[in-house]
């Protein structure tokens, strides 16, 4: 896979920022969340309703979802902007599977039992693990990125498995702990891949205009 030279590093130092700032957003999340709230200790991901951990919580949980869909969105602008087209589809998929995830949170609010809520979160679930596998395989592809496409390789099976916790216990809720958990890993794999290509193309292009 080759890595083009970059004609706006601006936008990927802002994006991988945003990723950051992120992942950030879900640790004060957890930092903040309300000791009452209940668990379900079972060996597979644990089992929560982050909107509902204490006010603070929540809110930092919204800013989380929200700079889901902002970072997402910035990667996409980053790989179409830079025309690094084995990015495209994976960077596509990623942001609307997030933006349904915005949706919602914020606006399809639907009762966990009906068809609707079942139906949305279906939706979001295949969008994800589409995205997820376009990056499986981007990464796959640069033999230098295989650590990181193990990683994510991790994250999706640990992705299912918390979607099953789901779809098998006696209160289907998404997104759960496990998801949110493979979320914010798999942020913080884009966000490092990026910050490090960025590092490579910076010292590419210094190299190129070192007088020889």
């Amino acid at each position: 896979m080759g890595q083009p030279l970059f004609t706006n590093r601006k936008s990927g130092k802002i994006a991988v920022f945003s990723g950051f700032i992120t992942v950030l957003f879900f640790i004060l999340c957890l930092l903040f969340l309300d000791q009452q709230t209940v668990f379900y200790s079972t060996p597979l991901p644990l089992h929560t309703d982050f909107a509902n951990g204490g006010p603070i919580s929540a809110l930092f949980y919204h800013l989380f979802i929200l700079m889901l869909v902002v970072f997402s969105g910035l990667v996409c602008r980053f790989a179409r902007v830079n025309h690094w087209v084995e990015f495209r589809e994976a960077t596509l998929f990623t942001f609307i599977g997030y933006a349904f995830l915005f949706l919602r949170t914020f606006l399809l609010i639907f009762d966990t039992q009906s068809l609707y809520y079942i139906l949305t979160a279906g939706v979001q679930v295949l969008v994800a693990l589409v995205g997820m596998l376009f990056y499986l395989i981007t990464f796959i592809s640069n033999p230098k990125a295989h650590p990181m496409a193990f990683l994510l390789g991790m994250d999706m099976m640990l992705y299912l498995l918390s979607v099953l916790f789901s779809v098998f216990s006696t209160e289907f809720i998404l997104p759960n702990f496990g998801t949110l958990l493979v979320t914010v890993a798999n942020v913080s794999i884009i966000s490092l891949f990026f910050y490090w290509a960025l590092k490579k193309d910076a010292l590419t292009q210094e190299l190129e205009n070192t007088p020889s």
